[in-house]
């Protein structure tokens, strides 16, 4: 438990990797539990054993691989892109480095466990990596809202721009026949009507069907 002070130090100090100091204890349960599977399969004594070979079910005798190394650099591989990861990858050799010096561990068993270690890590962050890119667990987008139909089509009345463009052939209002035009005059509604305008427009829809003429 010497990597449990990282935790609440590493939240703090470096924002950017909140959420991997937190998930750092999830590793290295998940190394240090792979360490003991290998060193019960092993059984591999330590430095100064009498022991040729660990007896089973015996995991205090059995060193290799190094559970210290592993779980050192387990940390150091989840936490390398963040604030302090040359720091955190000092800290893993100067661990492993101690771990051979007092002869707890042979130095095979130290690169064992850090390759191990860093392999656990590097294969977490790629599969976190991959269900985060994975659409299918992505949250569903909003539908988006049914289309509205124009306002001519629902009775109103639409811009006067829109009005002005016939909606059969793309045919501009200026361009009808003039007794198109008179019709749609006399079917507008009584508010809608000025008696001048009304009476000045038919004036020249006179003038313009007698110069057609």
């Amino acid at each position: 438990m010497w990597w449990a002070p990282l935790v609440p130090l590493g939240f703090f100090a470096d924002r950017g990797s909140r959420w991997r100091w937190l998930a750092m204890p999830g590793v290295v349960i998940l190394t240090a539990l792979t360490s003991s599977v290998g060193k019960l399969a092993i059984r591999r004594p330590r430095p100064g054993s009498t022991y040729r070979v660990v007896p089973w079910g015996r995991l205090s005798p059995a060193g290799f691989p190094s559970t210290h190394s592993a779980c050192a650099f387990a940390i150091a591989g989840w936490l390398r892109a963040s604030r302090y990861g040359r720091w955190l990858h000092g800290l893993a050799v100067l661990i492993g480095c101690s771990r051979v010096r007092c002869r707890a561990h042979h130095s095979v068993d130290v690169a064992a466990g850090a390759i191990l270690g860093y392999g656990i890590a590097w294969q977490i962050d790629k599969t976190w990596s991959r269900l985060r890119a994975d659409p299918t667990l992505r949250p569903a987008a909003p539908a988006l809202p049914p289309p509205v139909a124009p306002r001519e089509e629902r009775g109103g009345r639409s811009h006067p721009q829109v009005r002005r463009v016939a909606h059969r052939g793309g045919v501009g209002e200026a361009d009808r026949p003039h007794s198109l035009r008179r019709h749609r005059l006399a079917q507008r509604p009584d508010r809608h009507r000025n008696p001048l305008a009304v009476a000045a427009a038919e004036q020249l829809l006179e003038v313009g069907d007698a110069e057609l003429s």
